[in-house]
Formats: structure tokens, C-alpha cells, sequence
């Protein structure tokens, strides 16, 4: 059974108006992390040292072989 051109065009609708809304708040997401990229381009790198050394030193394990 073939649907209707008429059945089509309403999903076809639904699509881009759900792909609108859902494309709006993809961009938005995307331009806010650019911005927070942006403004940390000079302190990220000495953040993630410093974090990567903290779990580092927490995350180590003593393994005991007798």
C-alpha cells in the first residue's frame, strides 16, 4: 500500500519543523562551546596538566607480588 502524497508532505513537514528545532539548539550547543574554547585557549592546556597530574597520583594503585 502506497501511502498519499498528501500523508507525505505532513511528515515531511513534521520532519523539518522537528530538524529545526532540533538544528536550533545543535547550534546553539556548538556556538557555546566554541566561545568557552575560545576564551580558554590559554589556560586549558595548564588546566588538563594539572588535572591529569591530580588523578594521576590519586589513581595509582600498590600491587604486591610475593
Amino acid at each position: 500500500v502506497r501511502p498519499s502524497r498528501k500523508g507525505n508532505a505532513r511528515v515531511l513537514r513534521v520532519v523539518a519543523a522537528t530538524y529545526g528545532v532540533f538544528s536550533k539548539g545543535l547550534t546553539r550547543t556548538l556556538l557555546i562551546f566554541f566561545d568557552l574554547a575560545w576564551r580558554l585557549r590559554i589556560r586549558f592546556p595548564y588546566l588538563y596538566l594539572i588535572a591529569s597530574m591530580m588523578f594521576n597520583v590519586r589513581l595509582q594503585v600498590h600491587i604486591e607480588i610475593h
